[in-house]
């Protein structure tokens, strides 16, 4: 197939199958060269979107961040969720059923459950504490596996609480939920699930801190902006490792049930923002987590 590289694959004149490195790009994903998957990938996606072939452009999409998020090294999965998008998009406007709940599978992503129907979000913010200290004192290969560790505790209770992984940052992530309960339900799960794991490596212990904040948001390419989202992350930043802080907004909206607890509150500053911010810290330890 190598030499057709640069053609497209056709049954006669009636039935195009996209370009010929769409299939190398497979072929090379799936024998583990990866970085060769890569640049075939992005062959097929410049031919596919030069002959206009909207079927092929959102299914190049889907198998190109199928291998990044396999592949997963620094950016991968910034850059897979944003073809994920993409493809969602397509394949939605092209009623293609299939290739969507493949993409829901592979990332979560879903277009209706993103944000409420007037645009809010539940955005929440993990970062594990002292990473620094712990990759010096475990050296690089040992981090790395910690990492990991804590990378796929993560991303095993946002699939299981249906939350969106809208990015990684090395040693955290920002989540988006359209639930607040579903949200503070995920937070609480990271945390037991960090304190089981703490448990049984004493050497070295995940502790993570999280905040999280509700409000509108402008959502744009697999990503979140305005002020919801920079009060979520002022919020994160003032947590403690092993702490769910959240902001006034979020309690007020998930309390009336009774069966989330939360403490006093405190008054606290927020870096770039103005006046002083109530937050409440979220009891998450002897409690099962509610539906």
């Amino acid at each position: 197939l190598e030499p057709y590289a640069g053609r497209n694959a056709v049954l006669d004149i009636h039935v195009c199958y996209g370009a010929a490195a769409h299939y190398l790009a497979m072929l090379a994903a799936t024998i583990g060269e990866l970085d060769q998957a890569e640049r075939h990938f992005n062959a097929a996606l410049r031919l596919n979107l030069e002959m206009g072939a909207s079927a092929w452009i959102a299914r190049t999409r889907y198998e190109f961040a199928a291998m990044l998020f396999g592949r997963d090294q620094p950016e991968d999965r910034e850059r897979a969720h944003e073809l994920a998008e993409l493809a969602m998009a397509g394949a939605e406007s092209l009623g293609m059923r299939a290739l969507m709940e493949n993409l829901r599978e592979l990332t979560g992503l879903d277009p209706r459950a993103d944000a409420g129907p007037d645009g809010t979000v539940t955005i929440m913010f993990t970062d594990i504490e002292d990473s620094t200290g712990t990759t010096e004192r475990l050296g690089d290969v040992r981090a790395q596996a910690w990492l990991r560790e804590h990378n796929a505790l993560i991303r095993g209770q946002i699939k299981e609480h249906q939350g969106f992984e809208v990015k990684s940052m090395g040693d955290g992530f920002m989540i988006a939920f359209p639930s607040g309960r579903r949200a503070l339900n995920c937070a609480i799960a990271i945390q037991r699930a960090c304190a089981a794991y703490s448990e049984t490596h004493r050497d070295a212990p995940i502790r993570v801190s999280i905040g999280a904040h509700t409000g509108e948001a402008i959502k744009e390419t697999g990503d979140f902006y305005g002020k919801t989202v920079i009060v979520a992350s002022r919020i994160g930043a003032r947590a403690r490792g092993g702490e769910i802080l959240v902001s006034a907004t979020l309690k007020e909206l998930t309390e009336s049930a009774g069966d989330l607890n939360f403490d006093a509150g405190r008054e606290i500053e927020l870096k770039g923002l103005s006046g002083a911010h109530r937050v409440y810290a979220l009891e998450w330890k002897d409690r099962a987590p509610s539906q």
